[in-house]
């Protein structure tokens, strides 16, 4: 389903409403589709694009396939799909992650580190 532009708080409203982001990229990257889901309390199952990989914990908040393997898609999706309450847990843990991980305070933390430490050196 293709919905067009949508507003900021358009995009945030059908985060709200999923249970589970697929993102199998061939190339990617960073990212930010499956951590924005995950910060709305999705799981997501990504490829091993970009930097999908530092973001999804197997089994946790998600799955990951092999890049362009649709049979390890299938594979990563089907348990997820039978089992709606264990995907919701796994949306919760998903939602925990990226507040811990990758909240914007946090991500302004780490570039004024790095801005310190480029302006300390001599």
């Amino acid at each position: 389903m293709f919905l067009g532009d949508l507003s900021g708080p358009e995009i945030k409203r059908w985060y709200q409403r999923v249970a589970l982001c697929v993102s199998p990229s061939l190339s990617e990257g960073f990212g930010l589709t499956p951590l924005e889901a995950m910060a709305s309390g999705a799981a997501a199952v990504t490829s091993r694009a970009g930097a999908y990989e530092q973001m999804i914990m197997p089994g946790e908040n998600g799955a990951i396939a092999d890049t362009g393997n649709l049979e390890q898609l299938v594979a990563a999706l089907e348990p997820l799909l039978a089992n709606p309450a264990g995907l919701l847990a796994m949306g919760e843990r998903a939602r925990r992650f990226v507040v811990e991980r990758h909240s914007i305070r946090g991500e302004v933390a780490g570039i004024e580190a790095v801005y310190a430490r480029v302006l300390a050196r001599p």
